[in-house]
């Protein structure tokens, strides 16, 4: 878990900001506007990018944007899995670790053809929701980490260790 979340975090709080400033002139990459953004935004991102810098920008999110949500996803499910004693449970925050996944590797592939074509109002549309969806989701992950944790705490300190003597 600690692997994939330093992945994480260094595509979101290393790469893209340092990316959003260098190549984009200082205006905000997609990933960090929770609120989501509108097709002006998206022009006048697509225009400061540019050719070389959209493609820049696609190759982030083919490669370290590729490979984070998904490491993230894998260690989240087996942290869940392995933490998680009623079924139910385990189904619904794996159900939020894999949408977090599946947002996040959706909306890159969508903010990219939003920037590809700005003028499509429905490319924007669906990537600033995917962005929105996946702020949400990044809220609801943590959550359940949080819960799961405190969980697997309690749940290993009621439990008595192998070599203790037994209670009377």
């Amino acid at each position: 878990m600690s692997v994939s979340a330093v992945l994480w975090l260094y595509v979101h709080a290393w790469v893209l900001p340092q990316f959003g400033a260098a190549a984009a002139g200082g205006l905000a990459l997609p990933e960090w506007m929770p609120g989501g953004f509108d097709q002006e935004h998206a022009q006048r991102l697509a225009t400061a990018l540019g050719e070389q810098g959209r493609a820049q920008y696609e190759a982030v999110h083919r490669s370290s944007g590729l490979l984070a949500p998904l490491f993230v996803g894998l260690a989240w499910l087996l942290f869940v899995a392995v933490n998680t004693a009623s079924r139910a449970r385990r189904w619904v925050r794996s159900a939020v670790v894999l949408g977090f996944a599946a947002v996040s590797l959706a909306g890159n592939a969508a903010i990219d053809a939003a920037l590809a074509d700005p003028a499509d109002g429905s490319a924007v549309t669906l990537a600033s929701v995917l962005v929105i969806a996946r702020w949400v989701l990044l809220v609801l992950l943590l959550a359940v980490t949080a819960t799961v944790a405190v969980e697997a705490v309690r749940r290993r300190s009621r439990a008595a260790p192998a070599d203790a003597p037994p209670r009377e």
